[in-house]
């Protein structure tokens, strides 16, 4: 019988060596887990899903695309830092996913469009989104944030 904990573990296992810049081998490890652990491969949630992450040049957006597509999941990303996007990118494809960057600043609504304009014209639909962008301010409640600090 197959851990129900399975996917979970090895996605969250090759994280770590995806954000030590080995995000090829983060695919690899997910694929060599399932392999000796000895089960048939199973189709996957997202195989054939279209899913958007935002701040994906690095850390965490990174790594959830690089899991996302090892997954199965058609996955385009954005972020402002077009060396590290194509990185994660090549990463992707390299490892057999499909993956897409596109330079894009959440902050410019007109990027916002054109992005997600790409996701629609490429896919036809859009079926999961990761908001993973931040701004590293300090937080703050929310009736205590000026508008400006909130729209950012």
């Amino acid at each position: 019988m197959q851990d129900p904990d399975f996917t979970r573990r090895s996605l969250l296992a090759s994280a770590g060596l995806a954000l030590a810049g080995a995000a090829p081998a983060a695919v690899a490890a997910t694929r060599d887990v399932a392999a000796s652990a000895g089960t048939a491969p199973r189709p996957s949630r997202f195989a054939g899903k279209v899913a958007l992450i935002t701040g994906a040049t690095s850390g965490m957006g990174a790594v959830t695309a690089v899991a996302l597509a090892a997954e199965g999941a058609r996955v385009v990303f954005c972020g402002r830092r077009v060396d590290e996007g194509r990185a994660v990118e090549t990463a992707i494809r390299d490892a057999g996913g499909d993956g897409l960057f596109v330079q894009t600043d959440v902050t410019s609504e007109e990027q916002v469009r054109a992005l997600l304009a790409t996701v629609e014209t490429r896919h036809g639909r859009l079926d999961y989104a990761f908001n993973n962008v931040g701004t590293g301010s300090p937080g703050a409640p929310l009736h205590e944030l000026a508008t400006a600090d909130f729209d950012m």
